[in-house]
């Protein structure tokens, strides 16, 4: 997905203009990457519209899926799609991608339903419409599978951080997403969709490291993550490393 290739060469972007010490040839390669990056977010804004409720936005289906075509995106594609934004808006300062990010991110938010445990619980595919303040997230229980949740997760994230759209008790509620769904069952056994469905199949846990990032906002999601590495996957792949040692740690 363009937005999953996109938002990482942005965010070294941003990274490489904060930090010292970057080298120079590094800094100049990075800042050549960036039109060919808006460039790419081009492409899909023919995928773009607005709505359907007030101050929101989102992408359809276009050239993806035929079956699909036109059908709002899935949460997943939506939320790479919102870090290329954000990402776009840091680098650039042009308002154009903030705004659609904050529509973007206004639309998820309505479309997440809650658990009775407080938990953010979704299905691959979002509501159509806006969900009450709590209910099911599926009536024939179909949730998101791990994996694609992290991505999910990640864009409100990066908003909430940024002290956009979703506060900070919308990402505990991420963080109840993996205490009591994906790691509820404790001792390091991971469950392999959001709302921690015992017949998930284990295939779909992805690289659960990318949890961790919820860590300095819900410690719990610590107690989760770690331990499924120190028992069951004691060589964890370099991203999942990099989380492991940037959120693993601490209390």
């Amino acid at each position: 997905h363009t937005g999953m290739a996109v938002y990482p060469i942005l965010d070294a972007v941003h990274v490489a203009r904060t930090l010292r010490n970057v080298p120079e040839q590094l800094r100049r390669d990075l800042e050549e990457a960036i039109a060919p990056a808006l460039q790419s977010i081009a492409v899909h804004g023919d995928g773009w519209r607005d709505g359907p409720g007030d101050g929101e936005g989102h992408y359809v289906m276009l050239g993806e899926e035929p079956s699909l075509e036109g059908r709002p995106q899935p949460g997943n594609r939506l939320s790479a799609m919102g870090r290329a934004l954000w990402s776009a808006y840091r680098v650039t300062k042009d308002e154009k991608y903030r705004a659609r990010a904050l529509a973007l991110g206004h639309y998820i938010k309505r479309r997440l339903p809650i658990a009775e445990s407080g938990a953010y619980v979704w299905p691959y595919w979002l509501p159509v419409s806006p969900v009450s303040t709590t209910q099911p997230a599926d009536p024939n229980g179909r949730y998101e599978d791990t994996s694609h949740g992290s991505l999910t997760m990640s864009f409100p994230l990066m908003l909430g951080e940024d002290g956009e759209v979703f506060t900070r008790e919308d990402l505990a509620r991420f963080g109840k997403t993996v205490e009591f769904g994906v790691a509820r069952l404790n001792n390091g056994i991971l469950l392999g969709d959001v709302a921690g469905s015992t017949d998930s199949p284990l295939a779909h846990l992805g690289h659960p490291a990318n949890w961790l990032q919820l860590a300095p906002h819900a410690p719990a999601v610590r107690n989760g993550i770690v331990p499924f590495y120190l028992r069951y996957k004691p060589t964890p792949g370099p991203s999942e490393l990099a989380y492991l040692i940037r959120f693993g740690a601490g209390g």
